[in-house]
């Protein structure tokens, strides 16, 4: 069945999904929008990348110091680049 319509405000009228108007649907898709927009928004968030704070000395590096020094404890080897470090 075909049917001519004048205006495109007649043409709007005709489209229904599911007993609403284009509005409602329309609406609809900006709520779903919104909704992954926010969710990308806090994926982002959560995995944003950390760094490490100036003048951060790792475990590693620690326990060479303690080992050269002289203050690790008998057995405390360190293992470093395959290398083992002991008193």
């Amino acid at each position: 069945m075909i049917v001519c319509v004048s205006s495109g405000h007649q043409a709007l009228q005709r489209f229904t999904f599911g007993g609403k108007n284009v509005g409602d649907a329309v609406l609809g898709l900006c709520v779903l929008l919104a909704i992954y927009f926010g969710a990308a928004i806090a994926f982002l968030i959560r995995s944003r990348i950390v760094f490490i704070s100036l003048g951060h000395e790792g475990a590693t590096a620690k326990a060479l110091a303690r080992a050269n020094r002289g203050d690790a404890g008998p057995g405390q080897g360190v293992h470093y680049d395959r290398v083992v470090v002991t008193d």
